[in-house]
């Protein structure tokens, strides 16, 4: 091979290697803001008993902010399942702007607790609590990487739970743990036996950042009986079941409305108010919708099915 020619390939080789790892590098020096106030973490939950078993998802979005002992927190709702819209507070979240560490203040505590810290090293160890409530312990790093996500590089970290039971868990950067936003630390526990919840996706502004590879769908109702809704606080979807035409009832300002497949894919968006109140999904296949509404910081969830 001619010599200048050679000079020329190894010269560009090195110029996007170089350049490769600058943007990784910068990926990792850069503080995603986490958590995004347009997020929504959905997890799935799991109990068994008396010989009966089922599963539901649970979701999770900010509500605003709190001031607590001079500092400003990030205020964490859960409505218990995709279909309850009764929200309440479970946690307060605040990031350090100079170090990006993750800390959580359990609902009815003054303690706070780290939740997050993207900074640590391969080897290096970390106490976590969850901020849910849950067990927690001691975690290890065992592997770092960068993922493209929402068209984001985030920085992934792998934790493995010290004690030896075999759990382990991902922390993504913006995202959290692949046991929920709230469930960081969950593999340093000494039980080992229950299900715990998982993370199934995380979205922002209705699409789909993070999708659990096993998850079939993004939301999975309480099972029929469990869970009840109180009449002033559920959205009435009629008819249910439809044959396409789907209206919502008592809406008195604007929403913005987003209907996802059972797939928990979106199918599409809309804006609904008093005088444009009704979704069409005749052209739909049948199946279960599940139905996101919003306004503001208020989120209404609901669920119709179409058939025939």
């Amino acid at each position: 091979m001619n010599p200048r020619c050679w000079l020329k390939i190894t010269f560009g080789v090195f110029i996007y290697w170089t350049i490769y790892c600058t943007g990784v590098q910068s990926s990792y020096g850069q503080i995603t803001r986490f958590p995004d106030s347009r997020g929504v973490w959905t997890n799935l939950k799991y109990t068994s008993g008396l010989g009966t078993s089922y599963s539901w998802t649970s979701v999770y979005h900010v509500g605003g902010d709190s001031l607590f002992r001079g500092l400003n927190y990030m205020k964490i709702y859960t409505n218990g399942d995709s279909l309850n819209i009764s929200t309440y507070l479970i946690a307060l979240i605040r990031q350090d702007p100079e170090t990006g560490k993750v800390y959580g203040i359990r609902w009815r505590d003054t303690v706070e607790r780290l939740l997050y810290d993207f900074n640590l090293s391969i080897g290096d160890t970390v106490r976590i609590w969850p901020a849910d409530g849950s067990d927690g312990g001691d975690l290890v790093v065992d592997e770092i990487d960068t993922v493209k996500m929402g068209g984001v590089y985030r920085k992934r970290l792998l934790l493995y739970g010290i004690m030896g039971s075999g759990l382990h868990e991902y922390w993504i950067e913006g995202i959290g743990s692949t046991y929920g936003l709230l469930g960081s630390g969950r593999s340093g526990t000494y039980v080992t036996d229950i299900h715990y919840p998982y993370l199934q996706c995380y979205l922002e502004d209705d699409n789909i950042i993070y999708k659990d590879p096993y998850a079939k769908r993004c939301f999975i109702p309480l099972p029929s009986g469990m869970g009840q809704q109180s009449e002033q606080d559920t959205p009435e979807f009629y008819p249910n079941p439809t044959r396409g035409e789907v209206r919502i009832k008592g809406l008195v300002r604007t929403w913005e409305c987003t209907v996802y497949d059972g797939q928990g894919e979106v199918v599409f968006f809309k804006k609904l108010n008093s005088s444009n109140d009704f979704l069409d999904i005749k052209h739909q296949p049948d199946g279960t919708y599940h139905i996101v509404v919003r306004s503001g910081r208020e989120v209404r969830y609901g669920r119709v099915v179409k058939g025939g």
